[in-house]
């Protein structure tokens, strides 16, 4: 293993204005739906990511490491839980979202049946790769979030710094229970094909959907767009990382610390700070 970063779980809890899902982010619906229909992905994928790992941690005998996996384990439950709730309120603001997520359970639910475990595990790494390379976006770029509802903005920059924070210890389940490496390399590369494959039209279909069904958009569901491309594909923006983080991924000698952005974790103090404040400020305004 490389860097040793032991993930803390973390309960928290953000109220998100329920009246603001579908239009939270200050680039209109289309950039606001492009995170909604992530969050229809991270229940079932989440659950997707703890069962694969689960099933091999036992597997080394590293302290350091079987550690590191429950507070992996630890973080994403905390991650399935929120957006959980968040996608409850995507349903009651008249979307398709219990549709989408049922779906999406479905379909991983297939996946598990017919791959092999190590294949699991290695989609498991692919997408704890892509969700990395997403959360160092958000980090690193706070004007992409700036201007939106605040309570959103914790709820995204939490999430991205503890996919930060736990980002290589699917792969160092991987490396510490590997038995051939060119096997193991050939798995990986399949992994991250099969992953890419059903990840990004997936998520584009949950987008259209989305947009689609949002009665706010009616009239501007073309145009829109035009403000989603921007943010996709501008300065500062994922998706022209996306190909070279790839190639990075398929490299034999890869590993997720070798993109070292463990400054970025300084922000969690403020992360947790503002959310105990907004904690006391919503029980003050209870009991008044």
């Amino acid at each position: 293993m490389k860097k040793k970063i032991i993930p803390v779980r973390r309960d928290l809890k953000v109220n998100l204005p329920e009246d603001r899902v579908s239009d939270w982010h200050h680039e209109g619906g289309h950039v606001t739906h492009f995170f909604n229909a992530l969050s229809l992905l991270f229940p079932a994928g989440e659950r997707f990511f703890m069962d694969s790992v689960r099933k091999f941690r036992d597997l080394t005998d590293d302290p350091e490491l079987k550690k590191a996996v429950l507070g992996f384990i630890g973080q994403e439950a905390m991650h399935t839980r929120e957006h959980m709730d968040y996608n409850a309120m995507l349903e009651r603001a008249g979307l398709p979202a219990n549709e989408l997520d049922q779906f999406t359970w479905k379909l991983l639910a297939q996946i598990s049946k017919r791959l092999p475990n190590r294949l699991l595990l290695g989609g498991t790494i692919a997408l704890e790769h892509y969700t990395a390379v997403l959360g160092d976006m958000i980090l690193r770029h706070p004007d992409k979030l700036a201007n939106a509802m605040p309570e959103y903005v914790t709820m995204w920059r939490w999430h991205a710094l503890e996919e930060t924070e736990h980002k290589a210890v699917a792969y160092d389940v991987w490396q510490a229970t590997s038995r051939d490496e060119r096997l193991d390399y050939l798995n990986r590369v399949t992994a991250m094909v099969i992953a890419t494959a059903i990840l990004w039209p997936l998520l584009s279909y949950y987008h259209v959907r989305l947009v689609m069904a949002d009665p706010k958009l009616k009239g501007k569901r073309l145009s829109g767009y035009k403000s989603l491309a921007k943010f996709l594909f501008g300065k500062d923006s994922p998706f022209p990382r996306l190909i070279p983080e790839t190639q990075k991924f398929i490299r034999r000698d890869f590993h997720p610390w070798d993109d070292d952005n463990a400054e970025l974790l300084a922000e969690m103090d403020v992360i947790l700070k503002r959310v105990a404040e907004q904690a006391k400020q919503d029980a003050m305004a209870a009991a008044a």
